[in-house]
């Protein structure tokens, strides 16, 4: 029996085509063929997601060449916009190869999330208040939130939230994620908690996610402000928990089109660029020549 080999290549993480560095043996036609091949598209795939949170801090609408570069530009899978607050009679600008998820159950969306039409997911449906888009992927849970101070926002019936309700939102939403979601969890977004001062929502985070084996892994500053004394600020309130022990890499970015930075994640393989090393050869001198 004559066996096919075939051989795939990408040039990009998170493209959605496959590389193999070994020539695989097929079985043409076949059912095993077909789910194998599948199989080792998705795993290969999925190992080398690269996603982005960024709070867009509204005006989405205007803003869409530039949030569109920047998803060329990295080549992501999935990315996250928090703040974006378009109206009932708004939709979300449209990204060439990307579907968008966005809205909720008030007048406001506050979140889109824009993700490459190659990849095969389903939503879940928070019962909560909170701002939350919550998506999963064959052997992942992804949830990009926005930890917002006003609720109901643009409308008559807005209310300003106080520190302590906002965070008693997240961390009951992170309860109902762990109890709702696949082995591996990554959740992203504008948390509005800044984990690099010592306050009560700071500390009632990290003992929530000892309690539960989260990790947030933030922890330089992700938004640069001057407060109303005119002085330089800093806070690292764009924060990323996950239950995962796949590789991962965390990497930030200055937007032109908010003063938060953009927050990457990237998982599997990281492809660095190995640096040539020129070394030239010199003639030996005799010590003759110099006597």
């Amino acid at each position: 029996m004559e066996l096919e080999f075939s051989l795939f290549r990408h040039s990009k993480p998170g493209s959605g085509s496959v590389y193999c560095s070994k020539l695989l043996p097929m079985f043409p036609g076949s059912f095993s063929y077909k789910i194998g091949w599948s199989f080792l598209c998705w795993y290969i795939f999925a190992s080398t997601m690269k996603v982005c949170a960024v709070n867009c801090r509204r005006g989405l609408s205007k803003k869409r060449l530039e949030i569109e570069c920047l998803a060329a530009e990295e080549n992501l899978s999935i990315l996250a916009l928090s703040e974006t607050d378009l109206s009932s009679h708004e939709t979300p600008p449209i990204l060439d190869g990307y579907e968008c998820i966005s809205g909720s159950d008030t007048s406001t969306a506050r979140i889109c999330v824009y993700i490459k039409d190659s990849i095969s997911l389903s939503v879940t449906k928070y019962p909560g208040v909170l701002p939350v888009i919550v998506i999963n992927t064959f052997e992942s849970t992804w949830a990009f939130l926005y930890g917002e101070f006003t609720e109901n926002a643009y409308t008559v019936d807005k209310i300003r939230l106080s520190e302590k309700e906002r965070t008693n939102r997240i961390i009951d939403f992170l309860l109902w994620l762990s109890q709702h979601s696949k082995p591996l969890v990554y959740c992203m977004g504008d948390f509005n908690i800044d984990v690099s001062s010592n306050s009560i929502s700071k500390i009632r985070l990290d003992n929530w996610c000892k309690d539960f084996n989260f990790k947030q892994l933030v922890k330089s500053p992700t938004r640069d402000a001057v407060n109303c004394k005119g002085h330089p600020t800093s806070s690292c309130i764009n924060l990323f928990i996950t239950r995962s022990n796949k590789k991962m890499n965390i990497a930030f970015k200055d937007c032109t089109f908010s003063d938060h930075k953009a927050v990457f994640l990237q998982i599997g393989r990281f492809n660095h660029k190995k640096e040539r090393i020129q070394v030239r050869r010199s003639r030996r001198l005799r010590l003759c020549m110099f006597h």
